[in-house]
C-alpha cells in the first residue's frame, strides 16, 4: 500500500504554527524568526514532509498575481479551501487577491471586471455564480487573456464550456458511494436528503440527488424523501433570484427553516443527509428543541463538511475534501495556461466518522407530526 504523502497542513499541526508559516519557513522567508524555522524544518524532515512535485516544477514560473472570487467570508465550507489556496501561493511567491460578490450576480461582474483591469495574471473563481457563464463570455469577447479554474459548482452553461480551464468539483456519484453503504450498513432504510433547493435544474445538487436515487433503486430496500424549500419560502434563494446581496444570517435562517420542515414532516426518517455543515448544525438544534436524541433518534451525515464538523463537543459525521490535494490540482492546472479546453476534476473525499451516525439497535425514533413536506420530483 503507497505510504501518504504528508502534507504542509500537517507539518503546521505538529508545529503548532499555521500553514503560513511552515511555508515561509521552508522557503527561507524572513517572515518567521531564525528559531521558528530551525523547528519548523526539523519536523518537516521528521515527518517526512517532501513538497509537491507540482509547487517544485511550478516555482519562479507562475504567474505573480491571482484574483480569488468567492461567496463572503466566514463560509465555514469554504474556509479550508481558501486558506490551503493562501498556502500554496505564498509557497510559491505567489500573491492573492481575494474579492467577495455575495451571491450577487452583478457584485461578481463588477469584480471580476475590476480584477482583469488590475493586471491580474491568473483567476480562481470559488465558486461561481449563476451570472459567470454569462459574465465570462461577455468578457471573453473582448479578450478575457488570463487563464481560470471554477471551484465548485458552477453554471452549466455551454458558452462556457469553451472558456473554461478546470472546474472541480463533488462528484455525485462519489458522494452517494461513500454515504449510502455507510448508512445501510447500520440498519437504517429511511432515510432523509435536506438541502436549500436547486437553484439550477441541472446543478450539482439535483446530479447529487439522482445518484442517491439510483443507489438506492438497486434492490437497497432504501427508502428516500427529500426536503427542500421553495422560492418563496427560502431566505437565501429568494434574494439571489431578486438578485439582491446574501449574508450568513440568510444562511442561518434558512437552515433554521429547513430543519423545521423536515422535524415537522411525518416522514419518520432514522437518518438524514445533510447538504453542509450549516444545515447539519441547524438540524442538531432543532433536536434539541424537540428533546431528539441524535444519533439515537435521528442519525446526521453532512456530505459537505468543513472543519466546525470537527470542532464541536459532538463531531458530525460528514464526507472530507482532501483539501490540500485539491488546490494542488487547481494551481498546477491553473499555472500551466493550457491545459484541455473543457476538464472537470472531482475533489477526492474521504468519509469521516463522528458522533452522529449509529445504529438503529441503539433505540426506536421518535414520532413527529406536522404538515407533510411534498418530495421533490426528478
Amino acid at each position: 500500500m503507497m505510504k501518504k504523502r504528508v502534507t504542509l497542513r500537517e507539518v503546521a499541526q505538529a508545529c503548532g504554527v499555521t500553514a503560513s508559516a511552515v511555508s515561509y519557513a521552508l522557503r527561507g522567508s524572513g517572515e518567521v524568526s531564525q528559531a521558528l524555522r530551525e523547528r519548523i524544518v526539523a519536523t518537516a524532515r521528521a515527518l517526512g514532509y517532501v513538497p509537491s512535485g507540482a509547487a517544485r516544477r511550478l516555482r519562479g514560473s507562475a504567474p505573480r498575481r491571482i484574483g480569488i472570487v468567492a461567496p463572503m467570508p466566514g463560509m465555514p465550507a469554504y474556509a479550508r479551501h481558501h486558506e490551503a489556496l493562501d498556502s500554496a501561493c505564498a509557497a510559491l511567491g505567489i500573491e492573492t487577491v481575494t474579492h467577495y460578490h455575495y451571491w450577487h450576480g452583478e457584485t461578481e461582474r463588477r469584480i471580476l471586471a475590476a480584477l482583469l483591469d488590475s493586471g491580474i495574471t491568473g483567476l480562481v473563481l470559488h465558486p461561481a455564480t449563476l451570472e459567470t457563464g454569462a459574465t465570462l463570455a461577455e468578457l471573453a469577447a473582448g479578450g478575457l487573456g488570463v487563464p481560470f479554474v471554477t471551484f465548485g459548482e458552477v453554471e452549466p452553461r455551454a458558452e462556457l464550456a469553451s472558456l473554461r480551464r478546470g472546474s472541480f468539483q463533488p462528484h455525485p456519484q462519489a458522494i452517494a458511494d461513500l454515504c449510502i453503504p455507510q448508512i445501510l450498513a447500520r440498519g437504517h432504510r429511511r432515510v432523509a436528503f435536506i438541502f436549500q433547493g436547486p437553484l439550477l435544474p441541472e446543478g450539482g445538487v439535483i446530479q447529487t440527488l439522482r445518484r442517491f436515487q439510483e443507489k438506492a433503486a438497486r434492490g437497497t430496500g432504501l427508502e428516500l424523501e427529500f426536503f427542500y424549500l421553495d422560492d418563496s419560502s427560502s431566505p437565501i434563494r429568494r434574494k439571489v433570484l431578486q438578485k439582491v446581496p446574501c449574508g450568513i444570517a440568510d444562511f442561518v435562517a434558512t437552515d433554521r427553516l429547513l430543519a423545521d420542515r423536515f422535524l415537522d414532516s411525518p416522514f419518520e426518517a432514522t437518518a438524514a443527509i445533510t447538504q453542509d455543515d450549516l444545515t447539519s448544525l441547524a438540524l442538531l438544534s432543532g433536536c434539541e428543541r424537540r428533546g431528539l436524541r441524535v444519533p439515537e433518534d435521528l442519525s446526521i451525515v453532512s456530505i459537505s463538511g468543513s472543519y466546525v464538523c470537527e470542532c464541536g463537543a459532538r463531531p458530525i459525521t460528514h464526507l472530507a475534501v482532501r483539501v490540500e490535494e485539491v488546490v494542488s490540482d487547481l494551481l498546477a492546472r491553473l499555472l500551466a495556461q493550457a491545459p484541455p479546453a473543457t476538464l472537470q476534476a472531482a475533489y477526492p473525499m474521504a468519509f469521516v466518522e463522528g458522533a452522529t451516525l449509529g445504529s438503529l439497535k441503539a433505540a426506536k425514533p421518535k414520532g413527529r407530526r406536522a404538515g407533510r413536506q411534498e418530495p421533490l420530483i426528478l
